[in-house]
């Protein structure tokens, strides 16, 4: 009998070491639960290890004769543990409570964070959804705007080369023989008294070799067109020489010419050809004019370069027309050879300018010479 209490005493000494050190551990590792049940756990712990050091003591074994008080230290050991079984059940249930909200809480921040997530996509898919129709609108957009225009000047370059070497034939083939016809008439007008039938027809040829002149001039003008030799001009001064220039025709068809406002701006441009191109849309506009309207020239600043605006209050170009009027060969003015507007917007472009036009029906026409401007 000895022998069987001996081993129940060292199995309940190594189970209270156990118990010790798993509630040291637990309080190091902070896992006994809210501060109240750990205390209480806690209490009843060392009360349960006091009382089971307590009937393990040799001395209270020996000194305890009488059975009963045995039994009475047994009973206490026994409700301090059923006390303790039942906290540990509580301790648990906290235990398991705690978690279970913890693992809503959770859930409930991983649901924020799925829809916070799914908000920056699309606004991600906004952003980029904008920054396309930017990139678009800046960068797509102007290049494929220079690739057709590239693509137009190729067009243009192909039938300048295949119409200059037309031109250069054609122009040999004309002007000698149109010298030799201008020789003889004038040797001829030498002949005829003046104011007669005979002088009056010499007239008229002569008036004919010299458009037959001009529109062999324009063929070359536009296939094989001159390099500008631009230098900086003083635009007010040009422009009044202009006036000068086509006023007394524009007197005698009665149609008013007027400068706009004085300008101190100067220009990048080859004075005859800029003239050139001045003139052709002047007489254009003259044309286009009936006795009582007006042809006005004024000078601007437009996006970095100098406009030069030809504007008429005639009857406007027709609608049917518009697309074409810088297309070579094509006019609807009898006699013309088409290559007027073409010519012009060609030494436009040489200028590194522009040139185009704005039309309204019955209230006339407007054409803008863009030109480089220097200080």
């Amino acid at each position: 009998m000895f022998d069987r209490r001996e081993s129940a005493r060292n199995t309940l000494i190594t189970a209270l070491a156990e118990a010790r050190g798993t509630l040291s551990n637990a309080k190091h590792a902070g896992t006994l639960g809210p501060a109240e049940e750990a205390e209480r756990i806690q209490n009843l712990t060392n009360s349960f290890l006091m009382l089971a050091e307590k009937c393990l003591d040799e001395k209270s074994l020996a000194a305890a004769v009488d059975p009963r008080l045995q039994l009475e230290n047994f009973e206490a050991l026994g409700e301090t543990r059923d006390g303790l079984t039942e906290l540990a059940t509580q301790l648990g249930d906290t235990r398991r409570d705690a978690f279970q909200e913890k693992l809503q809480r959770y859930r409930a921040s991983a649901e924020s964070l799925r829809w916070l997530m799914a908000s920056l996509l699309g606004l991600l898919g906004l952003a980029l959804a904008g920054a396309a129709t930017l990139v678009y609108r800046a960068v797509v957009l102007p290049m494929k705007g220079r690739l057709n225009s590239a693509e137009e000047s190729m067009r243009v370059h192909e039938n300048l080369v295949a119409l200059g070497t037309l031109a250069a034939g054609l122009a040999h083939e004309i002007r000698n023989p149109l010298t030799a016809i201008k020789a003889r008439l004038f040797a001829l007008g030498e002949l005829i008294d003046k104011d007669s039938p005979a002088e009056n027809q010499t007239r008229v040829i002569k008036r004919e070799i010299e458009r037959l002149e001009q529109t062999v001039q324009d063929f070359l003008d536009y296939a094989k067109p001159k390099a500008p030799n631009p230098v900086s001009t003083a635009l007010q001064p040009y422009l009044e020489d202009l006036r000068t220039l086509v006023l007394p025709e524009m007197r005698e068809r009665e149609i008013g010419f007027s400068l706009g406002d004085p300008t101190e701006l100067k220009v990048m441009m080859d004075r005859e050809q800029v003239t050139q191109v001045m003139l052709n849309l002047i007489r254009n506009a003259e044309e286009a004019c009936k006795p009582g309207d007006r042809i006005v020239v004024t000078s601007s600043e437009h996006e970095g370069k100098v406009r030069l605006s030809v504007m008429d209050n005639g009857p406007g170009i027709p609608v049917e027309h518009r697309e074409r009027v810088f297309e070579p060969f094509f006019s609807n003015k009898k006699g013309g050879t088409g290559l007027g507007l073409a010519i012009c917007r060609t030494i436009a472009v040489a200028h590194r300018g522009n040139l185009e036009f704005e039309t309204e029906t019955g209230r006339g026409t407007t054409f803008y010479f863009d030109l480089p401007r220097t200080v």
